[in-house]
């Protein structure tokens, strides 16, 4: 009986605790690693934007609900929308980037032309 062994129960609560643990380890999903070469689809100077506009968003939101008559707001809603044009710019320089290098890889690697192509097709083939 492992209760008898020890007066105050140590021994019992050890071998819950390592079940559990072992149970646990059992179960548990592993972590799947990141792989190394995908990128992520929103480049960091989009995201850093992102934030910005965010941020400034709920700053005017707050300055808004607070104080109405403030002479900071047109500057900020002036910033939000450099901040949205710089986006704009941002995504439409990122498209141009990778038609160029699909045109430029079109002789060595026709493959990556031809998908990149088919993004744009209007008709699903099979």
């Amino acid at each position: 009986d492992l209760c008898s062994a020890d007066d105050d129960g140590s021994s019992f609560a050890e071998l819950v605790r390592l079940t559990t643990l072992q149970v646990c380890y059992e179960h548990t999903p592993k972590k799947i690693q990141p792989q190394a070469d995908k990128k992520l689809t929103i480049s960091k100077d989009r995201r850093i934007l992102y934030r910005r506009k965010r941020k400034l968003k709920a700053r005017l939101a707050c300055l808004i609900s607070q104080n109405p008559d403030s002479t900071c707001i047109p500057s900020i809603r002036e910033e939000i929308n450099l901040t949205a044009y710089g986006i704009q710019q941002q995504i439409q320089s990122e498209l141009y980037h990778r038609e160029q290098k699909a045109v430029s890889c079109v002789k060595s690697n026709p493959r990556y032309f031809f998908s990149y192509a088919k993004r744009f097709s209007k008709l699903k083939s099979n």
